[in-house]
């Protein structure tokens, strides 16, 4: 009776009320209480229990899946036995998620609004799994420990199709087992599919599926045909998959189909830059799958330093917008156009920060022909290798024709000076301590380090080399150094 007489001289006070509309007004006043109390009380929870025997830790470690990254969701304690419970609620998305025991043990299940629990032994998580509660992991589970032993089998015999002697009679049994092996791992997980069409676990499967492979194709005639078929069962409008690593791991298959240890750099790049050439434009037909694969490979390569297949990415694909607000320009556009002002032949973009004397530096300061820009830090163990290294290359100059500038993206002070100090550094050492933060940071795109680029002195990018041979190199070729 409170709320309704506050309500009520609310009314009166803002002169809104007669007898008649009163009664209204409190009809609507219960109905939308009503819902709240009905939304507080009777939002759906979902259990969560799991029992895992052998556990060698008290505590696991509950994450949730967007591509290959994972987000803590909770930290469980065991309640002695090896089990552990938590709960979910509806806010909790369908998807795959993960217990985190140790770096070499993760159990994986589904949630997709039921209850979930099982039983397993922390030394064989897979085999030893029993869902007592899910239809959706009964299925997934179902699913693993069969596609194990199928990709066993085909593991072992796929050599001795390729192999065997063609002309022996037991060749013609290979071929029919390799046959048999793919036709009936179509025909369990094609059942699965059926069991439970609408499930979560069925559109991992799905997109699990792999092409027929003929055995009486060679090595590269498998390997292109693989390559031509390997997306025909992915539904790249199936975004609830984002919560889960599957296309992300999809990716990564097929990327894998392009790499070759033999390869030199640029021309595994070259085939990297192929293999994006048929999964963008596949991705394509869903605007939020085509920036999330993008996204993660951009960041795969990043991490490798493919510095021609960004380029390529940033200079063939965008990310489709009505808004040319630059405000509004997503985060991953502006990372493509960032890669885009700093392909080779583009100017770099200008520094102004301070260096270990507080005096700030700018190219205009930089009288040289050329300028070698290094991205670096103390705490990266391969920048604190390099740079001493550079720096005999920059000493052993007998005409100073070129500058370094080393921008260390370190936090702390102390450390950075340190450093410059104990090796004597006569090169140009600035650093705003803002790490990742630095407005150099994102201007330069710096994702890792060690970073290099090598400029004219019109700020014009000559070469982005990464390691220190390829710096010597690139400084050759240019004739900045003498090849000697």
């Amino acid at each position: 009776m409170y709320f309704e007489g506050v309500y009520y001289l609310y009314l009166q006070k803002k002169h809104l009320l007669t007898q008649k509309n009163y009664i209204c007004c409190m009809k609507i006043f219960a109905v939308i209480i009503g819902c709240f109390f009905f939304i507080s009380v009777f939002s759906q929870k979902y259990n969560l229990e799991f029992t895992i025997q052998n556990i060698p830790n008290p505590k696991v470690y509950l994450l949730s899946f967007y591509g290959d990254d994972n987000k803590l969701v909770d930290s469980l304690s065991g309640i002695g036995s090896g089990k552990f419970t938590t709960t979910f609620t509806d806010k909790n998305k369908p998807g795959l998620y993960r217990l985190f025991i140790d770096r070499e043990t993760t159990i994986d299940f589904i949630f997709n609004k039921e209850n979930v629990v099982f039983n397993t032994d922390y030394n064989e998580s897979v085999d030893s799994m029993k869902i007592v509660q899910s239809e959706e992991n009964k299925l997934y589970y179902e699913f693993l420990k069969k596609d194990r032993q199928y990709q066993r089998k085909l593991e072992l015999i796929s050599p001795l199709v390729t192999n065997y002697p063609k002309d022996d009679k037991f060749y013609l049994d290979v071929k029919k087992q390799y046959t048999l092996i793919q036709n009936d791992r179509d025909a369990f997980v094609s059942a699965l599919i059926a069991k439970n069409p609408q499930s979560y676990a069925a559109k991992i499967f799905k997109i699990k599926k792999t092409p027929f492979i003929d055995s009486e194709l060679n090595e590269y005639d498998k390997m292109e045909y693989l390559k031509k078929h390997f997306w025909d069962n992915v539904d790249f409008n199936d975004t609830a998959l984002f919560h889960s690593n599957v296309f992300t791991s999809k990716v990564l298959s097929f990327l894998m189909l392009y790499n070759n240890r033999n390869y030199p750099p640029h021309i595994q790049e070259e085939a990297f830059i192929n293999a994006v050439d048929v999964i963008l434009p596949k991705a394509r037909v869903n605007k939020k799958a085509y920036e999330f694969i993008m996204n993660f490979m951009m960041s795969g390569f990043e991490n490798f330093k493919f510095e021609r297949v960004l380029e390529h990415i940033s200079k063939n694909y965008k990310i489709e917008t009505n808004c040319e607000n630059e405000e509004r320009k997503s985060t991953l556009q502006k990372r493509l156009d960032t890669y885009q002002l700093l392909n080779i032949g583009k100017n770099a973009p200008e520094i102004s920060t301070p260096d270990v004397n507080g005096n700030i530096i700018t190219f205009e300061q930089i009288k040289t022909e050329f300028t070698v820009l290094v991205f670096w830090a103390t705490w990266c163990p391969h920048c604190t290798e390099m740079l001493p290294e550079i720096n005999k290359i920059y000493k052993a100059q007998s005409t100073k024709r070129f500058e370094i500038i080393a921008f260390s993206l370190d936090t702390n002070k102390t450390q950075w000076t340190d450093f410059v100090k104990h090796h004597n550094f006569s090169f140009y050492n600035i650093s705003d301590l803002k790490s990742w933060d630095s407005k150099l940071s994102d201007d330069y795109c710096i994702y890792a380090t060690p970073t290099m680029f090598v400029l004219d002195n019109k700020r014009k990018i000559l070469a982005k080399p990464i390691t220190v041979p390829e710096l010597l190199e690139s400084l050759q070729r240019l004739k900045i150094l003498d090849d000697k």
